[in-house]
């Protein structure tokens, strides 16, 4: 068949975002064509790939062909193929497509048609917290949804559930359940199951209706004759004077409803006054035993298959994908692509991958393939050959962050992928993967104090970046890739610095089991550092401490006393002390040592000089200063298609 592309260039439009140079397919959904990658999609999806397969046994004059390559129509609105599309090829639309109702539903309904098996999962994982499938998971407070704000709308709830049938039905239970709680249906009337989702009507399917109305009855039931039973029976040993009245506030509170049904999910009892102690362990024991089969029973209330049968087609849990350990052959199978546009060549190891997919997202890659190829320029299997500096591993982490932009969800979980990727994104001018890095790190490492004081208080929990050899890898980092987060890891190294030796500054620091080699200025930074905090300390923020003056003090040996203790616990093995070692909720001294006009003053003393010490703590540290510092990282970021 000839190629049509004049016949439909008045209907059809080329989705540019979507629309790659080297694509070698195009699809068509509604009016909206997308010029993409046969390899990439075939990969993700095997849906795809069947569909290329059946494509390629069509002789080629029975072809529908857009600018003489294959055009195929798929099932969707031009809308929902432009967000899974976008979803595929860019990690910064996958994310903020989980935080838009609309974009989410649009994406689990497509990547369950199309069998995007890893799309469907993080979509799935990201849905889970609202929809549980475990008792242990699921919010007893009243009523649960409404604490979940992408959910607190009734038709939010019917458009994903009327997706949730066929896409993802472990999660109707919950769905139901949420609907049920949150709704008074005493009187069934057709205006319950319809809601306003983006502004348009949405309706619950017939079947979600029946299991809604079958529901209800059932729970009530349950409720009354295993939950909460003992209300209407009076067991022997009660005492019925209190208990009585407990009892008849009790239903009334269970069944307030105008039609009297009671919701055991949604309702708790509160047993804390009026009852009997016999009559508060009954009900305590009831409610503990009877919850966890109520749960169990649940789909069979609505209808549905048991748990075991919901839950057969759902994921397991994810985990983070440990990039690093994957074994590759001399080329790597996870990342060759057959219809790859340019073989990369890192060390010993090749990647056939997309022109258009580097092109997209990183600049040098962008103006490299823009520049007329040399004659002799290499190449390998009919594709152009290109030799890059960098290891093995750090190659395929970063191509597999660019071509994958679900793996990993997580970089701050793995310290040695969130560095590399951070280098990577940096010298390649990834921009948009280096900002999702960035945003991951600054808790980490915050330009804010407080989110420093934040930092402190969490330090305990934290796994990430709390040890001196990461903190010095990143440091190295930084200088060049995150210079606005460099004043944070420098401040983060002075505690390491404590009885350290000229040989091991930080001490023997290693990281992933292998000793760290500071950068000599950043050594000389950090030690000058704590001299210059040191004095910041003893004449701003602690100045109240070493210079008392207070003609107000009306405990003054007591106070000298608890001055005297406070310099001891501020200051570190050395001697020296860091004004940002604490918080304004914990000083480091004892409040209470003090008398209440000086432990006032301290406190005002103590919060001014902090916040006038982070603003200058960059020139503290020989930087420039943070306006600065941020506007170079902003000066590298470039908008978006």
């Amino acid at each position: 068949m000839d190629d049509y592309e004049t016949a439909t260039a008045e209907t059809l439009e080329e989705c540019r975002e979507l629309w790659f140079d080297d694509g070698n397919v195009v699809l068509q959904a509604g009016n909206m064509i997308f010029c993409v990658h046969r390899g990439l999609l075939a990969q993700r999806s095997s849906y795809m790939k069947e569909l290329f397969e059946t494509i390629s046994l069509t002789p080629p004059q029975y072809q529908v062909k857009y600018k003489s390559l294959p055009l195929i129509c798929i099932n969707s609105s031009a809308e929902d193929a432009r967000i899974l599309l976008s979803a595929v090829y860019d990690r910064n639309v996958f994310e903020s497509a989980l935080s838009n109702n609309q974009q989410t539903f649009a994406l689990l309904e497509q990547s369950t048609r199309y069998d995007f098996k890893d799309l469907r999962a993080v979509v799935l994982d990201a849905l889970t917290p609202y929809f549980p499938t475990t008792l242990d998971a699921w919010s007893f407070a009243k009523p649960s949804v409404k604490e979940h704000r992408p959910f607190s709308k009734r038709g939010s709830l019917i458009a994903f559930a009327n997706i949730a049938l066929h896409a993802a039905p472990h999660f109707l239970p919950a769905a139901l359940l949420k609907f049920i709680c949150c709704n008074d249906i005493s009187r069934p009337s057709p205006v319950w199951y319809k809601g306003y989702f983006r502004g348009k009507v949405v309706e619950l399917s017939p079947a979600l209706k029946t299991a809604i109305l079958r529901g209800r009855s059932t729970l009530d039931q349950i409720a009354r004759t295993k939950i909460f039973s003992r209300i209407w029976r009076t067991p022997l040993a009660c005492t019925p004077g209190p208990c009585a009245v407990a009892k008849k506030t009790a239903s009334h509170s269970l069944a307030r409803d105008s039609d009297g049904i009671i919701k055991p999910f949604a309702t708790t009892l509160d047993l804390s006054t009026g009852w009997c102690n016999v009559c508060r362990r009954i009900m305590e024991d009831d409610w503990q035993t009877s919850m966890p089969h109520v749960w169990y029973e649940l789909p069979w209330v609505f209808g549905l298959p048991e748990w075991d049968e919901l839950l057969k087609d759902a994921p397991p849990p994810r985990t983070n994908v440990e990039v690093m350990d994957i074994a590759c052959a001399m080329e790597c199978e996870e990342l060759w692509y057959p219809d790859g546009t340019v073989v990369l060549q890192a060390g010993f190891m090749r990647f056939r991958v997309y022109k258009g997919v580097l092109s997209k997202h990183s600049s040098v890659f962008a103006d490299m393939f823009a520049m007329p190829q040399p004659v002799e320029a290499g190449a390998y299997e009919g594709c152009p050959l290109v030799v890059i500096h960098d290891s093995e591993e750090d190659t395929r982490a970063f191509l597999h962050a660019l071509h994958s932009p679900d793996v990993p969800r997580a970089f701050i979980d793995d310290e040695r992928l969130a560095l590399t990727l951070l280098r990577m994104s940096h010298k390649y001018a990834a921009h948009k993967l280096r900002t999702t890095l960035l945003r991951a790190l600054e808790p980490c490492f915050p330009t804010q104090l407080v989110d420093w004081e934040a930092r402190l208080r969490t330090l305990p929990e934290r796994t990430a970046f709390t040890t001196a050899g990461a903190i010095v890898q990143f440091a190295n980092i930084a200088e060049l890739a995150a210079p606005h987060l460099l004043p944070a890891a420098i401040l983060a190294l002075v505690p390491f610095c404590a009885h350290s030796s000229g040989e091991h500054p930080f001490g023997l620091a290693t990281f992933r089991g292998v000793p760290v080699k500071p950068e000599h200025r950043l050594v000389r930074a950090v030690v000058q550092a704590r001299e210059a905090l040191d004095a910041v300390a003893r004449t701003e923020v602690y100045l109240e401490i070493f210079n008392p003056g207070n003609p107000d003090c009306v405990a003054l040996e007591g106070c000298d006393a608890a001055r005297a203790n406070a310099i001891a616990a501020l200051a570190d093995a050395d001697g020296l002390i860091s004004p940002f070692a604490h918080t304004k909720s914990e000083p480091g001294w004892r409040p209470e040592m003090f008398c209440g006009t000086c432990r006032a003053r301290l406190e005002r003393r103590f919060a001014s000089g902090l916040r006038s010490e982070w603003k200058r703590l960059p020139e503290r540290l020989a930087l420039p200063g943070w306006d600065v510092l941020s506007s170079q990282v902003q000066d590298v970021e470039m908008p978006g298609p």
